[in-house]
């Protein structure tokens, strides 16, 4: 499912929705700014639910964390899916 292809998909969906919104104001400023307010917001968050993660699945989690990226897909490879 989606959790194999990015840790924090409903993060992802809330930065797309930030862009746009910076897209409707129209002001290259905006995106500047929302996205700086959105990544150190998000940060924090992804912090420490992480870190509950890690203490709560140990190896399990650092290895899917190792393979799995966070926000943005790795490109596939040519058989459809990296191993």
């Amino acid at each position: 499912g989606v959790y194999g292809v990015i840790r924090h998909p409903l993060y992802l969906g809330f930065f797309l929705l930030t862009i746009g919104s910076a897209i409707v104001w129209s002001h290259p400023q905006a995106w500047l700014v929302v996205s700086a307010i959105f990544w150190m917001g998000v940060s924090l968050r992804v912090r420490s639910e992480e870190a509950i993660l890690r203490k709560k699945f140990g190896s399990s989690f650092a290895d899917y964390e190792a393979r799995v990226p966070g926000f943005f897909p790795r490109r596939s490879s040519a058989s459809g899916r990296e191993k």
